[in-house]
């Protein structure tokens, strides 16, 4: 469990910490996001250029398009990978704790609760570090909406994404849409898990 623990908060500080960095060493040259939107421009200029120049843009377009989903999915494994693992931890102390519980029913059943209830929104708080990550990185994928109120917003959406609630005011566009269908089925077998989990301790406590 401690070592669940230190591996998230590790890989939350190096997040952040690249995201700094990212945020510092940005160049004065529009990103790319920017520089496609300008469509007619663009195809002006592209025919203008020499075939070379055009083939190497397009290796280049390859090029970060690879990157981004290499970037993505890297990401995307690793918050599943820390909730499936920070996942079973808190079952495994759950189940310990429950069995000293067996004399009092009432806190038994609220101490299930109540810790499911946590370990599920420190979940949606993980993957929501990865939007907020992610974010530094918009020619990758960025999230379509009003982003108002920073982190909060990045949580609101991985709630709606890890409840598996639907698309409401935020919608996803890019490849950063490969980890939303990661945090949806994460999210999905994490609640099943749970939910599971929550049936055979019932049984145990009718039981008892």
């Amino acid at each position: 469990m401690i070592r669940v623990i230190l591996s998230f908060v590790i890989l939350i500080n190096g997040l952040f910490t690249i995201n700094l960095i990212a945020q510092s060493t940005e160049s004065e040259d529009p990103p790319l996001l920017s520089r496609n939107l300008n469509l007619s421009s663009d195809w002006f200029i592209i025919k203008s250029l020499p075939l070379s120049a055009v083939n190497q843009n397009s290796t280049e377009e390859i090029q970060l398009s690879r990157g981004g989903i290499t970037l993505v999915a890297s990401v995307a494994g690793a918050l599943v990978v820390i909730c499936i693992l920070l996942h079973y931890e808190v079952l495994r102390g759950l189940t310990r704790l429950l069995r000293k519980l067996r004399e009092i029913p009432r806190a038994r059943i609220l101490v299930l609760i109540l810790g499911l209830f946590f370990i599920h929104l420190t979940e949606i708080w993980i993957f929501a570090s990865g939007y907020y990550f992610m974010a530094s990185y918009p020619e990758y994928g960025y999230i379509m909406g009003e982003l108002n109120e920073g982190f909060m917003d990045y949580v609101y959406y991985s709630a709606m994404v890890y409840t598996t609630v639907g698309f409401g005011d935020l919608i996803p566009s890019g490849t950063i849409r490969f980890l939303t269908s990661m945090e949806a089925l994460s999210g999905f077998m994490l609640i099943t898990w749970s939910a599971s989990f929550t049936f055979l301790e019932m049984q145990r406590f009718w039981k008892d």
